[in-house]
């Protein structure tokens, strides 16, 4: 499923959305990203303090993709990215 994102709140529901779908905690995806657990909840309330390493870690773990498209309902000057959970297509 792609996701375009044009506000910071958007990639924090993204980022909820594939660890739930997954059936992960907030602390058993922070063993996996070497973080705590309230660590992994803020990023999750405040995406837009994420910093870009910890992001790709992030969707690594998730089996997230990530990429730059032109939103055709938008402006063309503005991009949006397009995230995709791994569903291989």
């Amino acid at each position: 499923m792609k996701q375009l994102i044009s506000h910071p709140a958007q990639m924090g529901m993204i980022l909820q959305s594939a660890r739930k779908s997954k059936h992960i905690s907030q602390a058993e995806l922070a063993r996996m990203l070497d973080a705590s657990q309230p660590a992994v909840s803020r990023l999750e309330l405040h995406p837009e303090n994420i910093k870009l390493a910890d992001l790709l870690t992030w969707c690594t773990a998730m089996g997230l993709s990530y990429g730059s498209a032109k939103d055709r309902s938008m402006a063309s000057k503005y991009l949006a990215t397009m995230w995709r959970l791994g569903d291989g297509g």
